[in-house]
């Protein structure tokens, strides 16, 4: 993906180059032929026809350099002025809750998104955080939330630039993301635990809090052991994880 980008970038500079050089050599010729302040450069015969030729060619190239730049261009960037601020806070938005995410983990509640990978791991493992259910809830919240943002910000993919993107793709693809199913799956794949939830429905009110402090006490009893003390269940979700902040990161510094 780095190297498409690269290619990209590469291909549009060129663009760029080749644009500008074409904009000098029309504006030469209008000056040389057209208005004659710009010394001439050799003969030939007939080059009053070539003169001709290559004059109106500069003419039009020109004209819609300008009619581009006053129906497209200008108006394009006018336009990613204003959004720019929306973007803006879209990304924060993301940073902001994938800090979070990091800080319900920590025991101590430390906001540090810049923690390595190494200490995330450790983290991870020793931490009984990640099987709470208030925690696991809250990173599948956050998860959500995310995933709503990336899909808001690809409504403005034409004001974002290749990098933001494809670092847009790869939060929204994250593996972390899916592997957080492990953690609800006995919750959402099990129908006796489905038919306990409406049977306790039935017979307290729809907004009673026992609705969600029983669901609490299922989702925790029902969390297998393996999920609960398999290291390399945690090992691998805090190797994703890490992957996720690490391109949120990159995300925040494109603004």
């Amino acid at each position: 993906m780095k190297i498409i980008q690269k290619k990209r970038t590469i291909r549009v500079r060129w663009y760029n180059i080749i644009l500008l050089l074409l904009t000098i050599s029309c504006i030469y010729i209008i000056g040389c032929i057209g208005l004659s302040i710009f010394p001439t450069v050799g003969s030939m015969e007939e080059s009053d026809k070539l003169n001709t030729v290559l004059l109106n060619l500069s003419y039009s190239f020109l004209a819609g350099l300008i009619f581009f730049a006053m129906v497209t261009y200008f108006p394009y960037r006018q336009r990613l002025k204003k959004i720019r601020p929306a973007i803006t806070l879209k990304i924060n938005s993301i940073h902001t809750r994938m800090s979070s995410c990091v800080e319900a983990l920590q025991p101590s509640g430390k906001n540090n998104i810049n923690i390595t990978e190494p200490d995330l791991i450790k983290l991870l493992k020793n931490t009984p955080s990640i099987t709470n259910t208030t925690t696991i809830q809250h990173l599948i919240g956050q998860r959500n939330e995310i995933n709503k943002v990336v899909k808001d910000l690809i409504d403005y993919k034409e004001y974002l630039s290749d990098k933001q993107l494809v670092l847009l793709e790869k939060i929204r693809e994250a593996t972390y993301f899916s592997m957080l199913n492990i953690f609800t799956g006995a919750l959402t794949n099990t129908p006796q635990i489905d038919n306990l939830i409406k049977e306790k429905q039935s017979t307290v009110p729809t907004n009673d809090p026992q609705i969600d402090n029983f669901i609490k006490k299922i989702f925790s009893d029902h969390l297998s052991d393996e999920v609960k003390n398999s290291t390399q269940i945690r090992e691998s979700l805090a190797k994703e994880m890490y992957k996720l902040i690490e391109n949120v990161k990159k995300l925040k510094s494109t603004i």
